[in-house]
């Protein structure tokens, strides 16, 4: 899972800048290799926030825990199952919530199915002490808990979702943080103290029912093309730093080509 290098020239005379898993192109030249999607361009304060969510980059987090985030994502589609413990009313909501959020984001294709051999995202239930839990590394001390597998590419193979109504009574409540923990796991995202409360992704505590805006935003421009996937921080503001420098000096925009 190490950090994606750049192997070409430093220079705007080059025509591709090659990276482990894509190509970022600096022209409209052939196409036929891969998709080519232009350089999506953000402000600075979204790409702050955006940093922080996935790389924990602000300033209260630790050197060594900001070089190991990476940029990862469900490349295939996220195929849930709920099993028979999860109550009808949660499953309800929070299958709706998905398939929203689906229907909301390009690139993010989610489905239940019927048969727990065809899912990569597994939902259960504690009621009791007799109920199974599937999944020991989750630690579930607040009710909700997952734990997610990705493969060297970065991209999420299988999830488990825990749900305990023995810690966490309030059915309303459990919800909430059942869609919190879901909307996490798309992305292996970060609380953040930069966000207000009204956001799924703040570290604050909250009673809000509904995705804020800059939730859904911050989820849209992760699994846009327009970014490279898989790679660290410091590849991330490269990439950044020389699409600016490029679109300021030849009034061109960078591309990025998806091999995968």
């Amino acid at each position: 899972m190490g950090s994606n290098s750049l192997r070409s020239q430093d220079s705007l005379e080059t025509k591709k800048i090659i990276y482990k898993d894509s190509v970022v192109s600096l022209n409209y030249g052939n196409r036929t290799d891969g998709v080519t999607v232009p350089y999506e361009e953000r402000d600075s304060v979204f790409l702050e926030l955006y940093k922080d969510v996935v790389f924990q980059s602000s300033k209260h987090w630790k050197k060594h825990v900001k070089e190991k985030q990476t940029i990862k994502y469900w490349k295939d589609e996220v195929k849930l199952f709920f099993d028979k413990t999860v109550d009808k009313t949660v499953k309800k909501e929070l299958l709706k919530f998905a398939l929203d959020l689906s229907d909301k984001v390009d690139s993010l294709k989610i489905r239940e199915v019927n048969s727990k051999n065809d899912a990569n995202y597994f939902i259960y239930s504690l009621n009791s002490e007799k109920d199974y839990k599937y999944e020991q590394r989750i630690k579930g001390k607040d009710g909700v808990g997952y734990y997610i597998n990705w493969d060297g590419k970065q991209q999420f193979y299988k999830c488990m979702l825990e749900l305990n109504p023995q810690i966490l009574f309030n059915k309303e409540r459990l919800i909430f943080d059942a869609k919190k923990d879901f909307f996490s796991s798309l992305g292996f995202f970060h609380k953040t103290v930069i966000l207000s409360c009204d956001s799924f992704l703040a570290e604050c505590n909250s009673s809000i029912i509904e995705l804020s805006k800059i939730d859904l935003e911050i989820l849209r421009y992760h699994y846009s093309y327009g970014i490279c996937k898989g790679t660290d921080l410091k590849t991330f503001e490269d990439q950044h730093e020389r699409a600016k420098e490029i679109l300021n000096t030849t009034n061109h925009t960078m591309l990025f080509l998806h091999k995968d």
